[in-house]
């Protein structure tokens, strides 16, 4: 019994905040960028009719709720930890996953739960927008921060604004939705050269965020489907231009394929999910609006991938798990 309890507490004080993007896996079928891509053809109309039928990688509340539950535990018993952990300059970029996931549930439950949905969305949002603000006030004033410290996870942020206006335009004004599309656009264009600079002029970043490598696709990817939710389309230049830089950069991420696999494992190696996920999402809704063939095969090659990368994942994290090596940072200092 002792043991157990020991084993608990130990859980608790490493729960990392990075966990919550663990469990963002969406169902590409159910996303909204699909479904309310309008097929331009008979050809396109029976490509959604096979995206709408296909069985994909289900979104699950439940492991949300569990990460969720687990995190709030943390905060109670340990703050001196939950402290450490929000003034980490490696972590602190992880914090917004929090609400980038009660969007993308948001995203996902609608119209099915349209008020759960909504309720999901305000939190989601408007926590995001605290967290935006929490985080760059750190970058700015913290003098503890290094160019060491830069990882793609500070794309994070920037990402999560151009989240909400995929759900967002269900429930708020358009002028609050182009608020946090202009925020997150013009943050990610800042940020891109500071985060090229530290991968190509200094030292590698550490070999357990290699993973993070992969959320250099995610900006423009959810962009994508951001704009024409706020009334762009799949064939003008903005969405053209946003999905093939998402290409593009899944294009390096594939021929750094060898130093991908040869990272260690770690809780980020769920930073390939949610990308790979938007990165797929996009195509799919590309190939449905203007019947555009290269979209069609990439975006099933994407989802293969995704897939794999899901299943592996999850395999790799339960034996982990099973064998008490999942979180295994330096513990932060006790309350």
């Amino acid at each position: 019994g002792a043991d157990f309890f020991r084993k608990v507490e130990d859980f608790l004080i490493r729960h990392d905040v990075a966990a919550f993007g663990a469990h963002i896996d969406i169902d590409e079928g159910k996303q909204p960028a699909i479904k309310q891509a309008q097929p331009v053809n008979e050809r396109a109309a029976k490509f959604k009719r096979f995206i709408d039928d296909a069985a994909f990688a289900d979104l699950r509340d439940q492991p949300q709720c569990d990460v969720a539950g687990s995190y709030l535990a943390k905060a109670v018993r340990y703050p001196a930890a939950l402290k450490a952990e929000w003034t980490n300059p490696i972590k602190i970029a992880f914090i917004p996953t929090i609400t980038v996931a009660l969007m993308v549930l948001s995203a996902a439950l609608h119209p099915e739960a349209a008020t759960l949905s909504e309720w999901l969305w305000w939190a989601g949002a408007g926590g995001h927008a605290l967290a935006t603000v929490l985080v760059v006030r750190a970058w700015i004033s913290d003098p503890d921060f290094e160019v060491a410290h830069v990882h793609p996870g500070w794309f994070i942020p920037a990402v999560g604004n151009v989240v909400a206006p995929i759900a967002g335009v269900q429930y708020a004004s358009d002028d609050l939705l182009w608020f946090f599309f202009g925020v997150g656009i013009i943050y990610w264009l800042a940020l891109m050269p500071m985060v090229i600079t530290r991968l190509v002029a200094h030292d590698p970043i550490p070999p357990v965020l290699t993973p993070t490598l992969a959320i250099l696709i995610a900006p423009p990817a959810v962009a994508s489907s951001a704009w024409v939710a706020l009334g762009g389309d799949w064939s003008d230049p903005v969405a053209r231009i946003l999905v093939s830089v998402a290409v593009f950069q899944a294009i390096v991420l594939a021929s750094q394929l060898p130093e991908l696999l040869r990272a260690p494992f770690g809780p980020p190696i769920w930073a390939y999910t949610f990308p790979l996920a938007a990165l797929t999402s996009a195509l799919l809704a590309s190939a449905v609006a203007r019947d555009c063939e290269w979209c069609e095969w990439l975006g099933a090659v994407a989802l293969a991938v995704v897939s794999l990368v899901v299943a592996l994942a999850a395999v790799k994290t339960g034996i982990a798990l099973f064998r008490g090596r999942l979180l295994v940072a330096d513990k932060p200092p006790k309350n």
